[in-house]
């Protein structure tokens, strides 16, 4: 699949779809090098530059880790959690310290979700995580 120069659709974003759609079928297998950024522009009929950026999107969204002197694999699926969010709490995101990326085996370029109520603070990886208010708090929002 080669970009289409005419498109309204910026070109990287056409590199990440065009990746992404190949992930999706599996074309390419979790773990697996995706062919190197010189393969990729000559079978896409784009520059290098184009390609990193389309990398970096799909980077930013967790589907690819790219591993300097390796390559870019693509990222494991891990499994997506709901967690309830208790009335009242904060929710804020932010990059992870070395040690949680360690912890909790986040690749590079995805953020932490750190919801704090009570006086506690929990740490969830944002790319396996999705946040639901609790019931009271819907009703609330309702009255």
């Amino acid at each position: 699949m080669t970009v289409d120069r005419t498109a309204y659709e910026p070109m990287y974003r056409q590199v990440a779809r065009i990746l992404q759609e190949r992930i999706d079928e599996g074309a390419y297998l979790p773990g697996e090098l995706l062919p190197s950024e010189r393969e990729l522009a000559i079978g896409m009929g784009a520059s290098k530059d184009t390609i990193r950026d389309g990398l970096k999107v799909l980077r930013a969204r967790g589907r690819v880790v790219t591993v300097k002197g390796v390559g870019t694999k693509v990222a494991a699926r891990h499994e997506v959690q709901e967690h309830q969010i208790p009335p009242g709490a904060k929710v804020t995101a932010r990059m992870p310290s070395r040690a949680e990326r360690r912890r909790f085996n986040i690749p590079e370029g995805i953020p932490v979700l750190v919801v704090e109520s009570a006086g506690e603070q929990v740490v969830l990886p944002a790319d396996r995580a999705v946040l639901r208010g609790s019931e009271e708090s819907e009703t609330r929002r309702e009255s």
